[in-house]
């Protein structure tokens, strides 16, 4: 495991929140170990904007419509899983391509995040399910060859388990926060305002 233990992050314009938290990064090295079972009556969705995601969909997501909007503006695609028409699962993705991320990451790289499972659904592999269905999406084929990532915070105990219980995802980074003092020092030197 690498561990990250200082400002060398890939940085242009700003400090983000991410600098100051202590989170894991797992790399997906095995995606046939994921849950690739398909459930009776089950539907997925993907959606790159806002107005495409249907209103009797809108109306079952965890994220409001303006929550909503400001993910999709941040370059991210959603996929949402459905299971007799209720709320099962959704998993947030985009390419390394169009962000700064708290790792070095390529052009072709694929971050996930964000994935929810309804609460009365857990247990039941809906999040593998939604990855699977996530590692569909094209992207126009700009992720191809690319790896797929993503991360947590080191206390968020059920996206660990759900990341290393089938074996498909590894470990491979933990980043450490900076001080409020080096990350003082950090803003001084690149000439940029402290967030929060």
């Amino acid at each position: 495991m690498t561990v990250l233990k200082d400002a060398r992050y890939r940085l242009k314009t700003k400090i983000t929140h991410k600098l100051t938290d202590d989170r894991y990064v797992f790399h997906l090295v095995a995606p046939e170990k994921l849950d690739h079972r398909r459930f009776d009556n089950e539907t997925v969705h993907h959606f790159k904007q806002l107005d495409e995601i249907p209103e009797a969909i809108l109306k079952v997501l965890p994220q409001g419509r303006d929550e909503l909007a400001k993910t999709f503006d941040l370059g991210l695609r959603m996929v949402v899983l459905m299971v007799d028409d209720m709320f099962g699962s959704l998993v947030w993705a985009r390419l390394g391509r169009d962000f700064e991320w708290i790792m070095p990451v390529l052009p072709n790289d694929r971050m996930m995040g964000r994935c929810f499972t309804n609460p009365a659904l857990r247990g039941k592999g809906l999040v593998g399910r939604g990855i699977t269905a996530m590692l569909q999406e094209t992207f126009d084929g700009a992720a191809d060859g690319g790896r797929v990532l993503s991360d947590c915070h080191i206390n968020n105990d059920a996206s660990i388990r759900q990341f290393l219980k089938s074996g498909a995802f590894k470990l491979v980074a933990r980043v450490r926060p900076l001080t409020p003092k080096a990350l003082d020092k950090v803003c001084r030197n690149m000439g940029i305002p402290r967030q929060g």
